[in-house]
């Protein structure tokens, strides 16, 4: 690491098979194999949109890793959300560790742990004043690849395969979150959009402000099951697609593969409900 990539990779490590490129004020940490794809890449100002839309607050912009075409990737740059959002936009502050390079080391954590997420080819920081800064982060694309929001409002209750594949995502959505807690992830995004399907196989996206705490607390648990019921309610809202039999599904799945009872698991749940709805409606009525 060159001693012009401290100021924005401060306490940053890089994970093994990882480069450093600095030019200029860009700092980004890249896959060995892809420095010369990343040489010399800019962040474009403002972002811009792409056909291609948004995954959680960021523009999705395709880019191709090789000359034909083969290997494609996703570059999501990051935007604030909420009140700060209008008025700063993708400008974050210089404090710790720049969120792009935070994503890749949990990222990277999460993979070693068997906690399927997409593979990040490189991380990218751009200084735009002595105390600020914007990123992106370029993920390799999973294709076919199709969000559990998208896949839920497509879903057609009269195809009984349609029905044998819901199930099974369910099950395997219960496995997956449960193989994240025991690895001691906190995802503080998480919702049906978060999570990619390609064809069996279930990836946790946008893992920007996830946190680790190993063992990770019960209440933690909780409140990530919570919000994940909470977009399971915005779906139903539009179309009601998950049923209580499927969210019991849910729960068993989930409670086999973290060893939990299921019983207590609900419990908990039902506690924590009411406080958690009176949060919803306050966000709801704030738009925040």
């Amino acid at each position: 690491m060159g001693p012009g990539l401290r100021p924005l990779m401060k306490e940053f490590d890089l994970p093994a098979g990882y480069s450093a490129i600095q030019a200029g004020d860009t700092s980004i940490a890249v896959m060995s194999r892809y420095a010369d794809v990343f040489s010399g890449f800019k962040l474009s100002d403002p972002p811009e949109p792409h056909p291609l839309g948004q995954r959680g607050r960021g523009f999705l912009i395709s880019m191709a890793l090789a000359a034909d075409d083969s290997e494609p990737a996703l570059i999501r740059r990051y935007l604030r959300g909420g009140i700060l959002g209008r008025l700063l936009k993708d400008s974050f502050a210089r404090i710790g560790r720049a969120r792009p390079f935070r994503e890749l080391m949990i990222s990277e954590y999460a993979r070693a742990a068997g906690v399927p997420t997409p593979e990040i080819v490189a991380a990218v920081v751009q200084r735009t004043g002595p105390f600020t800064y914007r990123g992106a982060l370029a993920t390799r694309q999973i294709t076919p690849g199709v969000d559990l929001r998208e896949e839920a409002l497509a879903y057609a209750p009269d195809d009984r395969q349609a029905i044998g594949e819901k199930r099974r995502c369910i099950s395997s959505l219960g496995r997956l979150i449960a193989r994240m807690h025991a690895a001691g992830i906190y995802h503080a995004d998480l919702h049906l959009k978060n999570i990619l399907k390609s064809g069996e196989q279930l990836y946790l996206l946008d893992l920007d402000g996830a946190a680790i705490h190993v063992p990770l607390p019960e209440y933690r648990k909780r409140m990530n099951l919570l919000r994940l019921y909470r977009s399971v309610q915005k779906i139903n809202q539009r179309r009601r697609v998950i049923t209580r039999t499927d969210l019991l599904r849910f729960v068993h799945a989930y409670a086999a593969a973290s060893q939990t009872a299921e019983e207590d698991l609900l419990q908990d749940i039902k506690k924590m409900l009411p406080l958690w709805r009176l949060k919803w409606r306050l966000s709801d009525l704030l738009k925040v």
